[in-house]
C-alpha cells in the first residue's frame, strides 16, 4: 500500500519508532502529509479492531487484501473531511490516492 504511494518503508521495531518516523510519500504539500498521517492511523486502527474481533468475538480473521481495503477506506474517509481534500469525495481518494496528490 505505502509502496504504491512512492514510500520506501521498513517496519520499525516498536510503536514509538513507528509514530516517530517521517514517512515520505510521493506528492508535496499538506495533502501528502494529511494522507500519510491518516494512513498511519488507519493501520493502527484496523489492526486494533481486528485484534479485538479475534479476541472478544471469536472472529477467525480476514484476508490481507480485505484488511488493506479497510485501511484505505478509513484513511480516505478521514482525509476527506480535512480542508485540504474538500474538493474530493472519500471514494475518489480511496480509488486513486496518487491522483489526488498531483
Amino acid at each position: 500500500m505505502l509502496g504504491a504511494l512512492g514510500a520506501e518503508w521498513v517496519i520499525p521495531k516498536g510503536c514509538f519508532e513507528l509514530l516517530s518516523i517521517n514517512l515520505r510519500i510521493s506528492g508535496k504539500g499538506k495533502r501528502a502529509g494529511i494522507l500519510r498521517d491518516c494512513l498511519v492511523h488507519a493501520i493502527f486502527w484496523n489492526i486494533w479492531m481486528e485484534r479485538n474481533r479475534r479476541i472478544f468475538q471469536g472472529h477467525i480473521g480476514v484476508r490481507v487484501e480485505e484488511l488493506w481495503d479497510r485501511i484505505k477506506f478509513w484513511a480516505s474517509l478521514w482525509a476527506s473531511v480535512s480542508g485540504q481534500f474538500k474538493d474530493y469525495h472519500y471514494s475518489t481518494i480511496m480509488r486513486d490516492m496518487m491522483a489526488v496528490l498531483r
